[in-house]
């Protein structure tokens, strides 16, 4: 699981362990130019609304046009997962905005719980912000950026008594506290990067 800063974190972290798969919009999974690849590359089919992706409800919704009998999007993960496939989840749901991270939904907990997979927790900071939900791809940054990836300690759920609920307020602190320092740094970068005010010559 990882946080979602910027547009392309899902590659980022795919170029670091080849063969992660991920839940996607159903629209790319049946679209006819995306959906080899999508079927190909192992991902999961998501729903329509984007909240459901990851809130480990047991009553989630199903997909717009699927069969009534289509398993829930959690029950995909976990069957994917105890298949011996691996799965990057990002529990925001959606790209963090600039200052804050969006709320932790628990699927992606749920799911490593109940398949008994370890949990591996990534931090993604990008400095300065870009490729941010409000901001078209084209915009860039007057200095280059830089990504950085970190790894918190694993966390294994195999023939433990977890809590998910529990387990996911956890990382959300974890990840806050993560997040904090990422904002001071980038401020620290930005007013150093900033240029000094030239006084008038006398």
């Amino acid at each position: 699981m990882a946080n979602h800063p910027s547009l392309i974190d899902t590659l980022i972290l795919m170029g670091l362990a080849p063969g992660l798969s991920s839940v996607v919009k159903p629209s790319w999974y049946s679209s006819w130019m995306l959906r080899v690849l999508m079927r190909y590359a192992g991902h999961i089919p998501g729903t329509d609304r984007t909240a459901a992706l990851t809130d480990g409800s047991s009553d989630m919704s199903q997909e717009a046009g699927s069969d009534g009998d289509m398993p829930a999007v959690v029950d995909r993960m976990v069957a994917h997962l105890q298949a011996g496939h691996a799965l990057v989840i990002f529990p925001e749901a959606s790209r963090s905005w600039e200052r804050k991270m969006r709320r932790f939904r628990r699927g992606a907990v749920e799911a490593a719980v109940r398949a008994g997979v370890p949990i591996v927790p990534a931090f993604i900071s990008v400095n300065p912000p870009m490729l941010m939900k409000h901001q078209p791809w084209y915009e860039v940054p007057d200095r280059r950026g830089a990504f950085r990836v970190e790894f918190f300690p694993v966390i294994e759920t195999a023939g433990r008594d977890l809590d998910p609920r529990q387990l996911n307020r956890e990382l959300r602190a974890m990840y806050d506290g993560r997040f904090a320092e990422m904002l001071r740094e980038r401020d620290a970068t930005a007013l150093a990067a900033a240029p000094v005010a030239q006084l008038p010559q006398t």
